[in-house]
């Protein structure tokens, strides 16, 4: 016996104050009421475009002026692109004082590095999830200078290729290259094109593509009555959909 279980975030408790990448949902009644082996496959997923590549969680950015304050400021949350990533940098290092207006922030697509620069006064980027975004990953130890370079991959550039899917009260299956349990299940992304975003229209999964990257879930016993669900990107971190909500498919076999 089977049966199609579809989880949609809209339905989740709390609903106006949850974010719709980490939710808990209730079921009226157990998936089963018999204790039997039970084998659980994800069979689709639909999640909207609308993934926001600065977010909450990276949209902060620091520099420490030589002799002088350390300055912060944050990014409105939305997709990137390199060059316009760039452009919002720029305008938010300019905006701290009229004293420190020029600054440039200039992309190499040729090198794909970026270069922040400053010809009056020496200064520094401070660690941030944003610096590490843009290859500079290792500020803390640079000295004070008037310019400075990334120096390693920039990974914000596109719309992630993976999701993690967890659900905690079903086992891990994906580990990563340290063997450390990550997520239940992982979801590939196929866009189309990466550098627009169409918040009208969805990505969909089928189980084809699905099934080749994930493992049945065997567990023992299925009476559950409530699932933890948590999205993450390649990061760790939960997305953030921006109040969208997702549907995911899932087949429990007994």
């Amino acid at each position: 016996m089977s049966k199609i279980l579809i989880i949609n975030s809209k339905d989740r408790v709390n609903y106006q104050t949850t974010n719709s990448g980490s939710f808990k949902i209730n079921f009226d009644q157990p998936l089963y009421d018999q204790t039997k082996l039970t084998r659980c496959d994800i069979v689709g997923v639909c999640i909207p475009k609308g993934y926001f590549n600065i977010n909450t969680n990276n949209k902060t950015f620091t520099i420490d002026m030589q002799g002088d304050n350390i300055y912060s400021f944050t990014l409105t949350e939305k997709f990137y692109t390199i060059t316009s990533l760039c452009a919002a940098l720029q305008i938010g290092l300019n905006a701290f004082d009229a004293a420190y207006n020029n600054f440039t922030v200039t992309y190499s697509s040729s090198n794909q590095d970026v270069t922040i620069a400053k010809p009056i006064n020496n200064f520094k980027v401070v660690n941030s999830e944003l610096a590490k975004l843009l290859g500079l990953y290792d500020c803390a130890s640079k000295s004070y200078g008037t310019a400075h370079l990334s120096n390693g991959s920039l990974q914000f550039l596109s719309q992630p290729v993976f999701f993690y899917l967890d659900i905690q009260q079903l086992e891990k299956n994906i580990h990563n290259s340290n063997n450390r349990c990550l997520s239940t299940f992982l979801i590939p992304i196929v866009h189309a094109s990466p550098s627009t975003i169409d918040m009208e229209s969805n990505i969909y999964i089928n189980d084809v593509e699905l099934n080749s990257l994930n493992c049945p879930v065997r567990i023992k016993d299925p009476r559950f009555t409530s699932f933890s669900i948590t999205l993450y990107d390649s990061n760790l971190n939960v997305v953030d959909l921006k109040h969208s909500d997702w549907v995911i498919y899932l087949k429990f076999t007994q």
